[in-house]
Order: structure tokens, then sequence, then C-alpha cells
């Protein structure tokens, strides 16, 4: 076992060192101290060239020179709207598509709808007075320092690791290809990966008000809010579904006073006249849930087997987590599992959504005893080669990422099924 600073006792150094000189490198190397300056190159890289590799894009651009890539287009449009006094007029699509016309210099590159609750437009328009290219890296900031703060939350909740290894593996995490690239990129998933962590590191050191607080956050993203607000109601908790209702009625008030007070109809009625006006063909291959990556690789018939199989998941994960607690061994599973059936029984997500499997990974990780090493595997194999496979769906006519997701939420079901027949094994605590 290891210190709590990271380092190996010089016992159970010896004890655990294996034979060979091959082995023994290999050891080190993928331990701390030398993991977790490694992670650290790591992270500062991987962010680097993400940030390089959007300044060098060939795509769209705002006037200022700005790439206007991810959806930060559609950001930029609900922010404008709302700081010009024009909010009301946000959710009229053929508004918005003129909006980004002149934007971006005609149609060529189509437009980036502003399909979303008032949040992220409100997060945007302070900025809009010091022009695009300051919204841009205000709309990075603020999920940068979400990230780093739900990350100070969920630190104390990483308890089988110490300081060391804490630091090292929220590090490789935090390094996992799609957060940075949505970060640094224009997109909402890392900062919705934020209100994610936060809510668990939350709902771990029983503070319901605030679990109820990122629980209402997460209707930013609706179609992943549903699964958690039903545990949390299955669970009865009542505190946290308060905070959550007050949290969303503060929302709403937000949005009335920039777009109306009802803007929730006209929310709805532009992604209904944007559906029936707008065929999702391009975007297909890259859909990430299971009923939309299933209805195009197989149809209707796909899509309806998936709804029925998404059914049958949330069945089995209330059944097999009705008494599990924040203060089970086994539920970190159940929350890791939780959230990818989340974003898998989603109605609508994409490839870049997958930012959110970091939070599960770790936490799997962690509560499993791995050790580090074990993590920077994960990391490496699933960020480096499992990642990009995205890019193969038109190839394959199905969805990489979506089996693995399948395959993950069936492991974590196995697990729980295991814990619940106290057939888990146990395993001793990694601090490294």
């Amino acid at each position: 076992m290891t210190g709590d600073g990271g380092r190996d006792a010089p016992d159970a150094r010896a004890a655990a060192e294996p034979n060979g000189l091959l082995a023994r490198v290999f050891w080190r190397l993928t331990r701390p101290p030398v993991l977790t300056v490694a992670a650290a190159l790591l992270l500062g890289t991987v962010y680097a060239l993400g940030a390089v590799n959007i300044a060098t894009t060939d795509g769209p651009r705002h006037p200022d020179g700005t790439p206007c890539c991810g959806d930060f287009a559609a950001f930029w449009t609900g922010g404008w709207f709302v700081a010009e006094g024009q909010g009301e007029r946000l959710y009229d699509v053929d508004v918005q598509a003129a909006f980004q016309a002149e934007l971006l210099g005609g149609t060529q590159w189509g437009w980036q709808p502003y399909l979303y609750p008032p949040t992220f437009a409100l997060v945007v328009a302070p900025a809009v007075p010091f022009g695009y290219r300051a919204a841009f890296a205000w709309f990075g900031l603020v999920g940068v320092v979400a990230l780093a703060g739900a990350f100070w939350a969920l630190w104390p909740r990483l308890e089988r690791w110490g300081p060391v290894g804490r630091a090292t593996g929220l590090m490789m995490v935090a390094s996992y290809a799609p957060v940075p690239l949505t970060l640094v990129g224009g997109q909402s998933s890392g900062l919705v990966l934020a209100i994610w962590t936060a809510h668990y590191a939350a709902v771990c050191a029983g503070r319901a008000a605030w679990a109820g607080v990122f629980l209402g956050l997460l209707c930013a993203k609706p179609q992943f809010v549903l699964l958690p607000a039903a545990w949390h109601l299955l669970r009865r908790d009542g505190r946290t579904l308060a905070a959550a209702a007050a949290t969303g009625v503060v929302q709403w008030a937000l949005g009335a006073l920039a777009m109306g007070p009802q803007w929730p109809v006209a929310f709805l009625g532009a992604i209904r006249a944007l559906s029936l006006r707008r065929g999702w063909e391009g975007d297909a291959p890259r859909f990430l849930s299971l009923p939309a990556s299933w209805g195009w690789s197989f149809g209707p018939t796909g899509t309806a087997a998936a709804w029925v199989i998404v059914a049958l998941l949330v069945g089995a994960l209330a059944w097999l987590g009705r008494n599990i607690r924040e203060d089970d061994a086994s539920f970190p599973v159940f929350y890791a599992t939780l959230l990818v059936l989340a974003v898998l029984g989603a109605p609508h997500a994409m490839y870049y959504d997958h930012a959110l499997m970091a939070l599960p990974m770790l936490l799997v990780c962690e509560r499993a005893g791995s050790t580090l090493p074990d993590l920077a595997r994960w990391v490496v194999g699933v960020c480096w080669l499992g990642y990009p496979m995205f890019q193969l769906a038109p190839q394959l006519g199905l969805q990489p990422l979506t089996w693995g997701m399948l395959v993950a939420v069936l492991g974590g079901l196995w697990a729980l099924s295991r814990s619940r027949r106290g057939a888990s094994p146990s395993v001793a605590m990694d601090r490294g």
C-alpha cells in the first residue's frame, strides 16, 4: 500500500516491484512521481494542441478572424440577441439563419441553430459588447473554471488515492480528448461535465440543497436531466428536488426577463420547426445516443428497439440501485452507470458528449481499487484509440462509441448485481 503522498513506502516498493529490468522500468514509469509528471505534460500538451487546432482550422470564421467552431456560433447568436434586448426573437429560426448568414459572410457553411434553453445565451451575453473573440475566450474560461471547481469538490471523494494519486488521476481525466476539445472549442459538453461532477460530489457530501442546484443546472441540456431527476424522485430526496425546482424557476425567470415569459413554448416550437425543415442526415453518423444512432443504422425499427432496450436498462438499474445510498461502496459504480445511461438513452447526443464519460471512468477505476497505471491505460486506450473511432461510423454503418457505452452500462449492471449478492471481491486500496 502506498502512502498518502502518493509515494510507496520502501518495504512496499520492495515487495511490489517486479523482477526483470524491463518490468521494473515499466513499473516505475507508470507510477508517481514519473506518471504524475507525464500527466501534467499530457494535460498541457492536449490543451495547447487543441487551441492551436482551433486557431488554424479551415472552416467558417467571424470577420475578426476567430474560428466559428463547435457550437459557439449558436451561443454567440443567443448571447447577441439577449445583449441587444431582442431576446424574444431568438427562437425564430428564420431570424437565426439570417443573422448567422451575415455573421459568416454567406451561407456556404450552413448555420448552427440555437436550440437550447436560455442558459448558454445568458452566459455569453455579458461578453458580447467586447466582441466575438472575447466572448469565445470568455465561454472557454467559464468552462475551465467550472470544471476546476468541480474537481476541487470531487477531491475529498477520491478516498482510495492519496493527494499525488488524486492530482494525477484528475489531470489524466481532464486530458481525455473530448474534454479539452469541448472546453476550448466552443462546445458545451465540458461545462456539462463540470455540472455532473459537482452534482456527484454534493450527493456524496450529503449537501442535498447543492445537489438540487446542480440538478437544476443540468436543465441547460434537458435531454440529460430526466434520469437523475427520476432517481432523486425514487429516493424521495425532497430537499434536493425542491432546490432543483427552485433553480429551474430562477432559470425560467432569467429567461423570461431576456426573452419573454413564453420562451419555453418558443423553444419547443423552434425545435419542431427545424426538425421539419432541416434534415440531419449529415450529422447522423455522429449521433451518440442509442435511439438516434440505431435509427440511423437500422431505421425506424432500430429506433423502436433502442427505446425498448433503454427502458429495460433503466428498469434494471432502478431495481439494482433501489437501496444504494451515497455512503455504500457500490455507489460510485451505480452513479457512473446512471450517467452513462443518461447519455445513452437521451433523445439526442452527439459524439462530443462523450466528454461526459470522463467522470464514470474515474469513479469506476478509483472505487474498484485500480492503480493509477490502470487508470492511465483506460485513459490512453479510450482517448487515443477509442474516441477517434467515432469517425469510422460511415464506413461501419454504426457508431462504435454508442456500442461501447452500451457495453459499459451492461458491465455496470453486472457489477451492481454482484455487489448485491455479496460476490464482489475485496480489493486493497492503492493510495498512490
